[in-house]
């Protein structure tokens, strides 16, 4: 019978034990340390999603002159308050008074009342949507304002804008939909999130030894113990 390649024909003491060699960052190169996310798996998330259906909505439409705060301040001209003639200084009060971001805020919050008790997600996730929905529609072309003056003005286009932000607020529920978006998340290792070549520590191999029999006829390789 042909001896494997493992095994010995001679009788004798058994050999020495393979060498083993330790394995370890060193510090003189920690410099080149590479380091990475020790990711045990990725999930898929469902996560509501707030969007803006604007082609389908209609413009909203904005009439300086049926704002109570701007026609106050205008000349009477026939009996119909000339907005065109407010004094710029009057309405640059108004803007300090009314600014946009604290409206967008307001607008956001007010739409968050009348959705919040349909909605499937987190408070923070619906606000922050809303948020970002509100200044789109803002800036977007679906307002139009009478008269081309205070649709033209950027200072003007705001103050009505601000002030009619009862109307805005229902046209943006209007326009409001609800979907599901899924995502990818990774889920980390919670002990040890982040791996790096640095964190090897002191592990042992065993040399990789081929022996070959006395004919030989094969060889064997010793394979590697985990530190």
């Amino acid at each position: 019978m042909r001896p494997l390649a493992h095994e010995s024909t001679e009788s004798g003491p058994p050999p020495p034990p393979e060498p083993k060699t330790l394995v370890q960052g060193d510090p003189a190169k920690a410099a080149y340390e590479i380091r990475w996310p020790n990711v045990v798996r990725i999930e898929h998330v469902l996560q509501p999603l707030l969007k803006g259906d604007w082609p389908s909505l209609p413009p909203l439409d904005l009439d300086a002159a049926n704002t109570p705060q701007i026609a106050e301040l205008a000349p009477i001209l026939e009996g119909k308050p000339d907005v065109t003639q407010v004094d710029r200084i009057e309405l640059e009060r108004l803007a300090r008074e009314f600014r946009t971001q604290r409206i967008i805020f307001e607008t956001a919050r007010d739409v968050f009342d009348q959705m919040k008790t349909a909605w499937r997600g987190s408070r923070e996730v619906l606000l922050a949507q809303l948020i970002r929905i509100v200044e789109q529609f803002i800036r977007s072309d679906r307002i139009r304002i009478t008269p081309p003056l205070f649709y033209q003005d950027g200072l003007r286009r705001r103050l009505i804008i601000t002030l009619s932000m009862s109307r805005v607020i229902q046209h943006v529920l209007d326009a409001v939909r609800q979907e599901n978006s899924e995502r990818l998340e990774p889920v980390f290792d919670r002990d040890h999130p982040i791996r790096s070549t640095g964190g090897v520590g002191g592990s042992i191999a065993i040399r990789e030894k081929v022996a070959y029999n006395r004919a030989g006829r094969g060889r064997s390789a010793a394979p590697q113990e985990p530190g």
